[in-house]
């Protein structure tokens, strides 16, 4: 339920009318998790955040979910850099792997993972515009259970309002 509602809050932030909002099923879990964090900590975090999953007995899906591709290109490279295995996710690819997965926002789109972190959600990749908006809810509904939301200096605004029962605002 709290990723449903924290997503649908993130089309009202961006879009002026949003569409008919997604009516969640009844299963509640933890709040969605809004972490500030800089480069080095953003990295440290993914890499604990993998090793966590590998490490659980109940281990499922997980997605990296960048802005665009080159940034994906580059976490998964410097992910596998601090031995982190992850699956690339590429344009065209006909087969999914499952496990842990970096991928664009974009290509997410009708997949879903067990717990999705998206990198990123800043004023300067998520304004409050319609299309940023759209993004975004699409990222954020790819997660099944979790869902962390990372940013460094100031979050997005469609996201830096919403707290509550929703969210909860770590830094890291």
């Amino acid at each position: 339920m709290e990723i449903i509602y924290f997503a649908n809050e993130v089309l009202k932030a961006g879009i002026a009318e949003p569409p008919a909002l997604a009516v969640p099923v009844f299963r509640s879990g933890e709040p969605v998790t809004l972490a500030q964090a800089d480069e080095a900590a953003l990295l440290t975090q993914l890499a604990e955040e993998i090793a966590a999953h590998r490490r659980s007995s109940e281990a499922g899906t997980l997605a990296v979910l960048a802005r665009s591709e080159e940034r994906r290109r580059e976490l998964h490279r410097k992910l596998a850099a601090a031995g982190c295995e992850a699956n690339l996710i590429l344009p065209g690819q006909q087969q999914y792997e499952g496990g842990v997965s970096v991928l664009p926002v974009y290509m997410a789109k009708g997949l879903e993972f067990d717990k999705s972190l998206i990198v990123d959600v800043d004023s300067v990749n998520y304004a409050a515009v319609p299309q940023d908006a759209k993004l975004l809810y699409v990222g954020c509904t790819r997660a099944l259970h979790e869902l962390k939301l990372y940013y460094s200096g100031e979050p997005s605004p469609l996201i830096a309002n919403v707290q509550g029962e929703f969210a909860r605002k770590i830094k890291v």
